[in-house]
């Protein structure tokens, strides 16, 4: 739908606020349902992500103080999804949404075929942390466990030394207690 010149301003100053951020991935969103983008909003408002579907001169204009980002090819039905503080969480959201579009095609009555070559969203290139990264880096990124589980992962990590330690230093009274309980019931019989 053709815009205005003040709305082009207002998408301008949004779109530069994305890029401002440097923590966000285009994709493609060629033949996907409303359903599907809908389903995805959702997914991403849940991690404090947002999906915002291009108009891609503005946005190519936004993106122009980036040398980086002014020489990638806006073309097509794009969107970005920005991920908030955390891109892979944002990432994995969208693997979801495919899941879920791919989903709602099958109970539509097509068959196995066509749901496995069906791609409702596919990536373009991401831009994280000033960098600019393919199509595969993205999906490699997407394979990254999220942020809660590597704070899980490093709090287990940090606290398995002092478990450890804590079964080394109640071994012995343990031990200790049994060989108590044994003398006492030997004596007893």
């Amino acid at each position: 739908m053709p815009k205005n010149k003040a709305q082009k301003a207002e998408l301008f100053s949004a779109y530069q606020d994305v890029v401002t951020k440097s923590n966000f991935i285009v994709i493609e969103t060629n033949k996907v349902p409303a359903r599907s983008i809908t389903t995805l909003r959702k997914l991403l408002s849940e991690v404090d992500g947002k999906l915002f579907v291009i108009k891609n001169t503005v946005f190519a204009k936004a993106a122009e103080k980036d040398s980086q980002l002014a020489a990638q090819n806006f073309v097509g039905q794009l969107a970005v999804i920005e991920g908030g503080n955390d891109i892979v969480t944002a990432v994995k959201k969208l693997d979801d949404a495919v899941k879920d579009a791919k989903a709602q095609l099958s109970l539509t009555g097509a068959d196995d075929d066509t749901v496995a070559k069906y791609v409702p969203f596919s990536y373009k290139f991401g831009y994280v942390s000033g960098s600019v990264l393919n199509d595969q880096d993205v999906a490699r990124l997407s394979k990254l466990p999220d942020k809660q589980t590597i704070l899980a992962q490093l709090v287990g990590t940090m606290a398995a030394p002092l478990t450890g330690l804590l079964n080394v230093m109640q071994g012995v009274p343990r031990a200790f207690v049994y060989a108590v309980s044994d003398l006492q019931n030997k004596k007893a019989e």
